[in-house]
């Protein structure tokens, strides 16, 4: 059973934002869905900082890249 909570947490970890702006473009549509996944990215790191888990650096550069080209991308739909 621990290994099997393990896998999920490595699941959600690793793939929680594509589910998220996979659902979320699914239900209400791609500017939704971008913000969605930035706002997750967001908290993902805010979680890692309140229980002072260290972060790789493959997972700031994830949450760097869909944070950045998440407001780029929301920022130019608006204009």
């Amino acid at each position: 059973m621990q290994k099997f909570a393990g896998l999920i947490k490595f699941a959600i970890s690793n793939f929680g934002p594509i589910a998220v702006f996979y659902g979320a473009n699914q239900v209400w549509g791609l500017r939704v869905a971008v913000a969605a996944t930035v706002v997750w990215s967001i908290g993902e790191i805010a979680l890692y900082k309140i229980f002072r888990r260290p972060i790789s650096t493959f997972f700031l550069f994830s949450a760097g890249i869909t944070i950045l080209f998440g407001a780029i991308d929301i920022y130019l739909q608006q204009t």
